[in-house]
């Protein structure tokens, strides 16, 4: 079934703004002049340099990001400098790299995933290595790209997806298969019984986990 002019005048701006249409808009549904690509692409690209769809994109890059740091809780012997500050900085610099790369930079998936720099501010910099950042605002700065690149090694990603005292390969690699690739995982057999290995300073997440791709009850999955 074939949208009206009011129906495409509503999905495009419900799904770029998040409310419903403005005068032009709906204008251009009553004058019929939604009814090409050209026609909605020149509309789209217009609502685009509205600061509504800035705050459209973010919240749905919070969401696809899984991204609620806020409510996140972190072992004080394992992650001391931890706190909801803390949190509240790592998701406000995500939300800035995401509208960076779209809005003002080359809107690809490529920079998502590769960029070397992020935003940082005073209590962030610390984790990133960087020194000479001060005081609350944030600011861009140039990363190694062998240490960290885009949206996957950003802090606010592995700090969700992780325990509240380790990180998880198991909790990232979910999110790579189901957020990414779109892909459903099943769910772990009904008889296995989950613990995971503690923490230990002399051995490696890797090494931890190595035993999960090695036992037949886990292999399939982890693998």
């Amino acid at each position: 079934i074939a949208l009206t002019q009011d129906e495409r005048a509503t999905r495009l701006s419900y799904f770029l703004w998040g409310t419903m249409p403005d005068d032009t808009l709906f204008a251009a549904a009553d004058a019929g002049a939604l009814e090409t690509p050209e026609q909605l692409a020149e509309h789209a690209r217009r609502m685009l340099d509205d600061p509504r769809a800035r705050a459209t994109l973010e919240s749905f890059a919070m969401s696809w990001l899984e991204l609620e740091l806020e409510s996140a809780a972190k072992d004080d012997a394992v992650y001391p400098e931890w706190s909801t500050e803390l949190g509240h900085d790592m998701e406000t610099s995500m939300r800035l790299f995401v509208d960076h790369v779209v809005f003002d930079s080359t809107g690809t998936l490529a920079e998502l995933f590769t960029a070397d720099y992020a935003f940082v501010n005073e209590r962030l910099a610390p984790i990133y290595g960087v020194e000479g950042v001060t005081g609350d605002d944030f600011v861009r700065v140039e990363l190694d790209p062998a240490e960290r690149a885009g949206l996957l090694t950003h802090p606010s990603l592995l700090a969700m997806h992780a325990r509240t005292n380790q990180s998880s390969p198991v909790f990232r690699g979910r999110f790579v298969r189901e957020r990414l690739f779109c892909q459903t995982l099943p769910p772990p057999p009904e008889d296995l019984v989950v613990v995971p290995p503690e923490p230990d300073p002399s051995s490696s997440t890797r090494t931890r986990y190595e035993e999960h791709r090695t036992n037949p009850a886990c292999s399939g999955c982890h693998q």
